[in-house]
């Protein structure tokens, strides 16, 4: 039975250490409805294919482990793509695996949505590590003011908008080098905006992730 949420989740070498943990923020949800499709850029190791095996043969119904064959190295993105272009759920979640979600944040966003059922992205604030984890207003959905972790959007909202590695305009930015792409995330929030000037969104004030 399909989930009515689906979480893309991608991580990489440097960051496994935190898997756990973000696995587990995610059993602890009070609500079951989701499916986390987890991607692993680049073959891991055997250690974490032993803890996915284990996730994933317990809990088949919540949790897919997917690897690269190589390491891709464009901050997640490339994976991030891939997930956005096969999911199948109602609504999807984009977020990383050195973040943990608050046990609440499935149930809360969805009932949500399920209040409002125009709404076609529900957005609500997070604990920002680079804000030394103070609480991150993310109401606006847009560049600069949006996480990527910080909302659930609507499938055909966010497959209308192609998400690729060094999208939107680094003009006049030399913070943001192409060779990173580390802000096309943003650029794709961004993109959605604009295509889709009169988008329906509702806003929980709960910070409901704690980014790392």
């Amino acid at each position: 039975m399909t989930k009515t949420l689906e979480i893309v989740a991608v991580t990489f070498e440097q960051a496994k250490a935190q898997l756990p943990m973000f696995v587990y923020s995610l059993l602890a949800q009070t609500s079951q409805d989701y499916v986390a499709r987890i991607y692993f850029d680049g073959p891991s190791d055997q250690d974490t294919r032993n803890f996915m095996e284990m996730i994933t043969k317990s809990y088949p119904d919540n949790f897919e482990f997917i690897e690269t064959d190589r390491r891709l190295d464009v901050h997640g993105h490339q994976n991030r793509a891939t997930g956005l272009n096969k999911a199948t759920s109602p609504w999807l979640h984009f977020t990383n695996c050195d973040n943990y979600v608050i046990p609440v944040m499935v149930q809360a966003t969805l009932s949500q949505a399920a209040s409002n059922q125009s709404a076609q992205v529900v957005t609500f604030d997070i604990l920002h590590s680079y804000f030394q984890y103070k609480y991150f207003d993310c109401r606006q959905f847009k560049l600069l003011h949006s996480d990527m972790a910080s909302f659930i959007i609507r499938r055909e909202i966010a497959q209308a908008v192609d998400f690729k590695p060094g999208m939107g305009d680094h003009s006049g930015r030399a913070y943001w080098d192409k060779k990173l792409d580390f802000s096309s995330d943003g650029f794709w929030i961004d993109a959605i905006s604009k295509k889709f000037p009169s988008l329906r969104k509702s806003h929980l004030q709960h910070a409901l992730v704690v980014h790392n």
